[in-house]
């Protein structure tokens, strides 16, 4: 039984249609960036991670991840540059959603 969110079964034939087919034996030379985009708290990792695992296992694809929270400052950074900017509102919490 496959227990893999319907959403990345689709994602993953979005993604797959963007690629030589079949697959050459050796790797592309020219990468596909793929972008996923949503709120705060609305699953992106989640679904991130489904796609990768999925990419990686069912199409033998290399895949990477970069996640915007990998390109935050330290907690104690962030700490210390909202409190050199107290009137800066953006600066005062975790981020934008």
């Amino acid at each position: 039984m496959n227990t893999e969110p319907v959403a990345v079964s689709r994602i993953v034939q979005h993604i797959r249609s963007h690629l030589p087919s079949p697959l050459p034996s050796q790797a592309c030379t020219t990468p596909l960036f793929v972008a996923i985009q949503g709120p705060q708290g609305s699953g992106k990792t989640f679904l991130t991670e489904h796609v990768a695992s999925s990419l990686t296992q069912n199409a033998g694809l290399r895949v990477a991840t970069l996640s915007i929270d990998d390109l935050y400052l330290s907690h104690n950074r962030l700490v210390t540059l909202a409190a050199s900017y107290p009137h800066n509102p953006l600066l005062q919490g975790r981020g934008q959603p």
